[in-house]
């Protein structure tokens, strides 16, 4: 499975590839702004894209929307620390699948990855 992580905070981007290593996954690129997430996007073609809300220049809502147009199927895990009663239902209308709040544990990492990959079902995971 390839992977983007897209944070502007680098410690999460390693928190969230110290998690997914392990499974064997393959973690093709780390960006840190909405445009460079799109444009890796595009260019590396990922299964699965960990997408944070806060990002610079476009929001995660704006990027997963463009994204999205381009790959429908692309699996996206959305990390967030911003009220999850006021964003969680504009983040699975955009069409991603699995809304983690921050702060999270490996676990949490895990587990919203395993049920990303079945890109079905919505599921939301708690922050610990």
């Amino acid at each position: 499975m390839r992977v983007i992580i897209a944070d502007d905070a680098g410690f999460i981007r390693e928190l969230v590839g110290q998690a997914l290593k392990p499974l064997g996954v393959q973690i093709v690129a780390e960006t840190a702004n909405g445009p460079e997430t799109i444009q890796k996007v595009i260019e590396l073609k990922p299964d699965m894209l960990f997408l944070d809300l806060v990002l610079p220049e476009l929001n995660g809502i704006e990027v997963a929307k463009e994204v999205l147009s381009h790959f429908p199927g692309l699996k996206i895990v959305v990390l967030t620390s911003l009220d999850p009663e006021w964003i969680e239902q504009q983040v699975y209308a955009t069409g991603c699948h699995v809304f983690v709040l921050k702060p999270f544990t490996q676990e949490v990492i895990v587990n919203a990855f395993e049920r990303a990959k079945q890109f079905g079902q919505e599921v939301k995971y708690g922050g610990v």
